[in-house]
């Protein structure tokens, strides 16, 4: 899970990166302010060139803003590289890579994902959220984190749609499995089944 924290970037910037990084599978949230716990939890924070960041170094990734602007093919090559480089640390620090990862009980290879032995049909926002858990060592999350770290506009997204996309994710494992592949412990949030 990643967390860019937004101190001397400008909003469009931020969508930019934050919008390229959910359309390639890393959950990615944007810090509410310096002290966001958010960013405290996260595999990897990332910060623009020139701002402050309190997180250790060997989970930050430094972004140059004025090289976010995007080529004719839609992308560019700071993006990629901060991309490439939350991989790595995603790799190093939880044991994760978005391309091709084994948990447990769940695994997910070339966009396929499997709970239980049993092959799950999700959606991107699906698979997003699975990724979050899978990278956040059991810490539970409440339903407006999960919309922080999922949704592309998460000011508009409210805590009802994403217990309802929880719902509809366990209703497909429970249907293929018995069982739900997300669990909700009242007063603390929603977790991974492990």
């Amino acid at each position: 899970m990643t967390v860019v924290i937004p101190d001397g970037a400008s909003v469009e910037e931020i969508r930019t990166l934050r919008d390229y990084l959910l359309a390639s599978g890393y959950p990615t949230a944007v810090a509410e302010g310096e002290d966001d716990p958010l960013a405290d939890r996260a595999a990897a924070v990332v910060v623009f060139r020139g701002g402050v960041c309190d997180a250790p170094s060997e989970k930050t990734v430094v972004c140059d803003k004025n090289a976010l602007a995007l080529r004719a093919d839609g992308a560019s090559a700071e993006v990629e590289r901060v991309r490439e480089r939350i991989g790595e640390i995603l790799e190093l620090r939880a044991g994760v890579r978005y391309d091709c990862f084994s948990g447990k009980l769940y695994s997910e290879k070339n966009g396929v994902s499997v709970f239980l032995g049993k092959k799950l049909d999700l959606t991107e926002k699906e698979r997003l959220i699975v990724r979050l858990f899978e990278t956040a060592s059991g810490s539970p999350f409440t339903a407006r984190e999960l919309v922080r770290f999922t949704s592309r506009d998460p000011g508009s997204a409210g805590d009802g749609a994403m217990r309802s996309l929880i719902s509809d994710l366990n209703a497909k494992a429970r249907g293929k499995t018995g069982f739900p592949l997300i669990l909700n412990r009242r007063g603390e949030g929603y977790y991974f089944t492990k």
